[in-house]
């Protein structure tokens, strides 16, 4: 490359996007470049062929196009051959893509900026992914945070909360109840239908040997289901507390478990299994006509019967070089605790 080049003003008009760009650019990427822009200017040239053709700088052109810019700053590549400019044209976007985030260090960055009311979207960042990085490096803070409002102050004394007692909490309610009492259920709702239902039922497992931590926290076994129950009276248990909430849900607002499809563990549906003759055996692929799976119609099912259908499909678990098999509800709580990395290595199949 000579030293002779420069970087020069050319009209928009006078550009040509590479017709084999493989690099797309939505309208919110757009939106994202031209907000860049303007706080920023147009700080990085757009690489050109001699006759004008981008090589990299498509999605800046557009957002200057967006802003009403008739010309921005190129840099003719003069020196790479046609070859060269194609592979450029790939290498520019894809070397970028390798590069990865410490997000220790991202974290740490994102907060300076919202510390000095920045527009922190400006990084391309949206405020959702912005969350996720500092939440992360919140939890992985084993100091924690010493924030005012992450203080916590337990009461002591009795519990003065008895069943049946529904506390106001501004526009917010909370009901000490049975979830296994659809009388319960409709105290708090009031006639309201729910739409969106987060729920931690337990497992029937004991605590006390199955929830292990570093001996910090000990945790109280469940009011029920805590090991005491046979599996139907837990079938009950569940069958009764999930119909409960499924009952005061919106229409469409509850969301169906499509068995027969769970990656993980289990048979895969007869119509899904490799058979002779169809794509990935010897025999080639058949007609589209043959063996076209039955669609899953997840509607003509009880919604009762798949809640616990998945509740209780076998999963074998292999802790070290123990192997048992549990209903995937009790598998469950025990999966949940690897990812919180307090329990031994455990294998699901």
């Amino acid at each position: 490359m000579g030293s002779h080049q420069q970087i020069v003003e050319r009209s928009i008009t006078s550009l040509k996007p590479y017709a084999a760009n493989a690099r797309t650019h939505s309208k919110k990427q757009v939106k994202q470049i031209a907000a860049s822009i303007t706080r920023f200017g147009f700080t990085n040239p757009v690489l050109i062929s001699d006759d004008g053709e981008i090589i990299a700088g498509h999605g800046r052109v557009e957002a200057a196009k967006s802003l009403g810019w008739k010309a921005v700053p190129t840099l003719a590549l003069s020196h790479l051959s046609a070859t060269e400019r194609s592979a450029y044209v790939v290498a520019d976007n894809k070397l970028a893509l390798n590069a990865g985030w410490d997000r220790d260090i991202l974290a740490i960055e994102l907060q300076a900026l919202i510390d000095f009311d920045f527009d922190v979207e400006l990084t391309g960042f949206s405020l959702a992914e912005i969350d996720l990085v500092l939440d992360e490096a919140s939890d992985a803070d084993p100091a924690g945070s010493d924030a005012e409002e992450d203080q916590v102050t337990f009461a002591t004394g009795k519990p003065v909360s008895r069943h049946g007692d529904l506390w106001i909490l501004g526009r917010h309610k909370l009901l000490c109840g049975d979830a296994r009492s659809s009388i319960d259920f409709e105290a708090l709702l009031g006639g309201e239908r729910a739409d969106l239902v987060f729920t931690d039922p337990p497992y029937n497992v004991k605590i006390d040997g199955n929830v292990c931590g570093l001996g910090t926290v000990k945790h109280r076994e469940f009011a029920f289901a805590s090991g005491e129950m046979s599996e139907n009276q837990f079938t009950e248990f569940l069958t009764a507390t999930l119909k409960n909430a499924s009952s005061v849900m919106g229409d469409g607002k509850l969301p169906v478990p499509i068995t027969g499809q769970v990656v993980g563990y289990g048979r895969p549906p007869a119509e899904h299994r490799f058979q002779k003759g169809r794509s990935g055996n010897p025999g080639g692929r058949p007609p589209r006509s043959k063996n076209k799976p039955k669609p899953f119609d997840p509607a003509s099912q009880p919604t009762d019967n798949l809640i616990l259908e998945e509740a209780y499909r076998p999963v074998t678990i292999r802790e070290g070089e123990r192997t048992i098999e549990l209903p995937a509800i009790q598998a469950a709580v025990r999966a949940l605790a690897i990812q919180a990395s307090v329990c031994p290595e455990i294998t699901i199949r």
